[in-house]
């Protein structure tokens, strides 16, 4: 969980303009919505949730908060809402729900 919010804050954080680093910080977008997307399919499944419903649980999850952070940037300093950061949100988002789908099941005490 700690993983989530510490992804959804850097998404938060008023940026300056950073000609230099903006691919870079547009690449950010894919791991930061993947990895933890990843990791909550692959723990709500060790907990004997049937594979259906953490993907879709994780999916409805990650496409809120992925509009959420885009829309509300428009109103934070040095940041501002991007199409093509939603897009590379919600790939990230559907690359670690697969993989985390993929995942062999996390059995609690074994």
């Amino acid at each position: 969980m700690l993983i989530s919010v510490a992804g959804v804050m850097l998404l938060l954080l008023p940026l300056g303009d950073h000609p230099r680093w903006q691919p870079l910080l547009n690449a950010a977008h894919l791991p930061l919505f993947g990895a933890p997307s990843a990791l909550w399919v692959w723990a709500l499944r060790g907990e004997r949730w049937p594979r259906w419903r953490a993907v879709l649980i994780v999916l409805l999850l990650g496409i809120a908060i992925a509009g959420f952070t885009e829309w509300v940037q428009y109103w934070i300093p040095g940041r501002w809402p991007d199409r093509a950061d939603l897009a590379r949100n919600l790939i990230g988002l559907a690359a670690g729900v697969l993989l985390g789908a993929w995942l062999p099941r996390w059995r609690a005490g074994h």
